[in-house]
């Protein structure tokens, strides 16, 4: 968000597995776990359990677009929508308090 995108700070999610890049701005990330589809990308991990192929899971493909989506919603599926309704940080806040994220 450094570079350019400081006025839309207000409508931008961050999607990313790494908390740490973004301390600046954790009001808008969406921290997903860390993606690891294929089993060899446990092994280069040295991560125990199984891989999302294996466990036949969606894992971060699942969270991040649930959460586009409803924030896509609220901003212009909704009578105030597209007049600020709501913040992106501040959806994240409402979904952080009510949903199981990382």
């Amino acid at each position: 968000m450094e570079q350019g995108l400081e006025e839309c700070e207000a409508v931008c999610i961050i999607v990313d597995d790494s908390d740490d890049v973004w301390r600046h701005h954790a009001h808008n990330l969406l921290h997903v776990e860390r993606y690891t589809y294929f089993p060899s990308s446990r092994r280069q991990l040295n991560l125990r359990g199984p891989s999302f192929l294996e466990a036949h899971k969606w894992g971060p493909f699942l969270a991040a677009p649930c959460t586009l989506l409803m924030y896509h919603s609220c901003q212009f599926c909704t009578p105030l929508g597209g007049q600020g309704a709501l913040t992106a940080a501040g959806l994240l806040t409402i979904i952080r308090s009510t949903c199981v994220l990382r």
